[in-house]
């Protein structure tokens, strides 16, 4: 996971966000990105231990979907 606004900084990952938009050729964009890092780093970080440099937590993503442009 890493900070980023458009699919192709993606590189596979998913991209955090406080916001949510759509360009002219209709693609998803990620607002506030490195805003919504900084806020998962102060979850996660505790759990991170420099000896090992590794750690692992599961997570669950949700997606909701909704739309963006009237009635659809």
């Amino acid at each position: 996971m890493h900070p980023g606004v458009k699919i192709g900084d993606t590189r596979g990952c998913p991209l955090p966000g406080l916001a949510t938009d759509m360009d002219q050729d209709f693609n998803f964009s990620v607002g506030r990105s490195r805003e919504a890092l900084k806020r998962i780093h102060r979850i996660l970080d505790p759990f991170f231990d420099e000896k090992v440099m590794d750690f692992t937590i599961l997570v669950w993503w949700e997606v909701e979907r909704k739309s963006l442009i009237g009635g659809y």
